[in-house]
């Protein structure tokens, strides 16, 4: 098997990016990272019938082979464990909220406090741009 690895810039028009490869016949499948709301990676993919996978769950759950970790119950079980230890002001760092995800961290960190009786304050979450070190930093 051969492997290739390839990015495409943010912003960049996915279904042109797509056609080079695809019509190129070097490549067999295509592996996507981060799947966005409304994905359009995903959409065109499906139309031209062109096996893919998603690391990260997609909108469309059930037409299209993904692999994820359970974003929500991991952001849950942090902050239960933070509430363990006797904290009630806990903060959320996230980025691209566009992302499912970002998406899903979000819902998992605030089910976790209105499960515990704790107030969701906005002025506490942060949505970045960006999943980098540089921009974790910053907002904290």
């Amino acid at each position: 098997y051969y492997i290739m690895y390839a990015f495409k810039q943010e912003g960049k028009n996915d279904k042109e990016w797509f056609e080079k490869f695809i019509d190129s016949n070097l490549v067999d499948g295509i592996c996507l990272l981060n799947s966005k709301e409304d994905d359009d990676s995903i959409k065109y993919l499906k139309e031209r019938e062109f096996p893919f996978v998603v690391i990260g769950r997609p909108d469309d759950i059930e037409n299209v082979l993904w692999v994820d970790n359970d974003n929500f119950k991991a952001m849950y079980k942090l902050v239960e464990k933070l509430i363990s230890y006797g904290h009630r002001t806990i903060g959320f760092v996230g980025a691209k909220s566009n992302l499912n995800v970002s998406k899903d961290r979000l819902n998992g960190y605030k089910q976790a406090l209105l499960d515990n009786n704790i107030d969701i304050e906005e002025s506490l979450i942060y949505e970045g741009k960006e999943f980098t070190q540089k921009n974790g930093s910053s907002a904290t």
